[in-house]
């Protein structure tokens, strides 16, 4: 027997987005967190801020929805018209939300700033609507049923505003539309991948992929230098656990992690765990993995630093490493040499450098253009180290810096985690690869 999935849809409203001044990330938001539980988006669509638009939209939607998803319009100024719009439609007044204005109050109080018209603008909803107070920013979103016709679809109109949208559709929008989706929501397995492209994966897993049931299928999403695979499948779909095993087993040699987690978060997760501290030695990613990690809350607690040694005289003067030439300085020697020294000079129990030719020049016979070094050093260990080195595509130096930055993290984490894993707990040394 078949099973009925709610219809889901989006609608956008706001000029810019029309005009490619910014683009539509909530949409994509709030379709990956459906998509990852068994369902998709039936539709979606982008308006400009014009009351007549907007109505005509959300009416068309809501006919042929269950629920609809609206972002955008509910702020303090002129162009902000979404709630004028729908009380219109709904034939009620607009009200502020009171909640929202002990919260605007205290902010602009705390400020010393007045509260103005436009300020408190954005405090209203319809009477009719259900108010849904906005825990990141100050306008408060609505919720309305049956807005078109008796009954039929319920309408959530949130702020635009990426972190407001992903704030209050998280914590009170997905629950209710995860309640209405049958069968199992809970979010599909993911394997984050590296150092095999995406057409080799798919040759791999093409025999295990024809071999899935009906409504299940493999996702393939490249974000370089990584590829992820994701096993979906639609509500009330089941998959075999030799299945199941089978994928696991072909991507185990791949799979750096398992689920949606980034390295830098599990990195800095497993310097919780054994309460460890880092610093960085970086080269050719000029402090990116630094920013990446330092991006994370907590990470002061294990983040000691990082040297960010770009060129020669820099490694020289910052880490006492000496380079006699630019091919040296992209070199195994050269990368255990900032890290040794970065671990001394900082006193943290770990220490993780990185050295590459990101192009477009540079490069040798031996070591062309996408060549990286990259070296993790424990204190105390009486070594040796882990030392790699890898080759990457580099389709321009802002992907190639970030792709080495990932490098370093993936790596790194993998060292973590032997060193707290129970077999090498007893010893201070780092496995060599």
């Amino acid at each position: 027997m078949s099973v009925k999935e709610p219809r889901i849809g989006t609608l956008a409203i706001g000029d810019e987005l029309l005009t490619g001044r910014i683009a539509d990330t909530n949409t994509s938001f709030v379709g990956d967190a459906l998509f990852a539980r068994g369902s998709r988006l039936a539709c979606a669509r982008v308006v400009p801020d014009e009351i007549s638009v907007i109505q005509e939209a959300v009416t068309e939607l809501a006919a042929k929805l269950d629920f609809l998803v609206v972002f955008g319009g509910l702020g303090p100024t002129s162009d902000d018209k979404t709630t004028e719009a729908i009380a219109r439609m709904l034939g009620c007044p607009t009200v502020p939300h009171e909640p929202s204005r002990e919260k605007l109050n205290r902010y602009l109080a705390g400020r010393k700033r007045l509260v103005t018209a436009a300020a408190e603008k954005q405090l209203l909803v319809p009477s009719a609507a259900e108010a849904i107070a906005n825990p990141v920013g100050l306008a408060p979103a609505f919720v309305v049923s049956g807005l078109v016709g008796r009954g039929g679809c319920t309408c959530f109109f949130l702020p635009g505003v990426p972190a407001e949208m992903k704030a209050i559709f998280s914590r009170d929008i997905l629950p209710r539309l995860i309640g209405a989706i049958p069968g199992d929501t809970s979010e599909p397995p993911v394997w984050r991948c590296i150092g095999i492209p995406e057409a080799e994966l798919q040759e791999l897993l093409g025999p295990l992929e024809a071999r899935l049931p009906a409504g299940a299928w493999l996702g393939y999403r490249t974000r370089f230098p990584e590829n992820h695979v994701t096993l979906y499948r639609r509500a009330g779909v089941s998959i075999p656990a030799d299945l199941h095993g089978s994928i696991e087993a072909v991507l185990r040699p791949f799979c750096y992690q398992r689920g949606r987690e980034e390295p830098e978060e599990a990195v800095l997760a497993a310097l919780r765990r054994g309460r460890a501290i880092l610093v960085l030695a970086e080269s050719c990613t000029g402090g990116l993995v630094a920013q990446r990690l330092t991006a994370l809350p907590g990470a002061s607690d294990h983040v000691w630093g990082s040297y960010v040694v770009y060129r020669r005289e820099a490694k020289l003067a910052m880490l006492g490493v000496s380079v006699p030439t630019d091919e040296a300085a992209v070199s195994a020697q050269t990368t255990r040499e900032l890290a040794v020294r970065a671990l001394e000079k900082s006193g943290a129990g770990f220490a993780a450098a990185v050295t590459g030719y990101l192009g477009p020049t540079g490069g040798t016979d031996a070591d062309p253009v996408g060549t990286l070094y990259l070296c993790v050093a424990r204190a105390g260990a009486r070594g040796p180290f882990l030392e790699k080195k890898k080759w990457q595509p580099n389709p321009d130096r802002v992907a190639a810096q970030w792709g080495a930055a990932t490098w370093i993290l993936v790596e790194l984490l993998g060292a973590l985690e032997k060193c707290y894993s129970s077999s090498l707990a007893a010893t201070t040394e780092l496995p060599t690869t």
